[in-house]
């Protein structure tokens, strides 16, 4: 299965996004970071990759309800404004490819 340039670019720069770090005092992001790393964005680029659609394509949907929550949830944490740009930053990309993921249909 040949994948759309869109949705191979979104995969890099979402491969390719750097470690959020926080600092000491900003433990208010703990379950912000952990939601965005249990959305399992990977497993569904996978198997994309891999050629299956219905549950990358299906999941995605899902994922972008659960992304709007985390957002959501950041915008009301007492973190920094340089944190919380570093996190929406994930927050774009991740979208990005979650979306990419939903056109593979």
């Amino acid at each position: 299965m040949s994948l759309p340039g869109s949705f191979v670019r979104a995969w890099y720069e979402w491969q390719h996004l750097p470690v959020i770090s926080v600092a000491r005092g900003e433990e208010s992001l703990d379950k912000i970071i952990y939601g965005l790393e249990h959305l399992g964005v990977y497993t569904l680029g996978q198997k994309a990759i891999e050629g299956e659609k219905l549950y990358p394509v299906e999941a995605a949907f899902g994922r972008l309800s659960e992304l709007e929550a985390i957002e959501a949830e950041l915008e009301n944490c007492s973190a920094s404004e340089s944190v919380k740009g570093e996190i929406k930053n994930h927050i774009e990309t991740t979208r990005t490819l979650l979306i990419e993921l939903t056109r593979l249909s």
